[in-house]
């Protein structure tokens, strides 16, 4: 799943107080992290797992992992 406005992969489900009638209409409300646009998605459309983050805490997380792969 990708963000219609600027095509990020790095969206997530958004809690809001709306979650009740969305899942009616089996919709759940989903945020882009790169431009905070909020858009609805099919509930069975699971947004996929983020790009790992960048930057020291995510160069630190592969490092980790790497080491421990080996």
């Amino acid at each position: 799943m990708h963000c219609p406005r600027c095509q990020s992969r790095h969206v997530r489900r958004s809690k809001s107080l709306d979650s009740a009638w969305r899942r009616i209409l089996l919709q759940q409300q989903v945020r882009c992290h790169r431009c905070s646009h909020v858009f609805a998605a099919p509930i069975w459309a699971t947004p996929e797992e983020a790009p790992p983050e960048r930057g020291r805490a995510g160069a630190r997380s592969a490092m980790l992992l790497q080491e421990v792969a080996d």
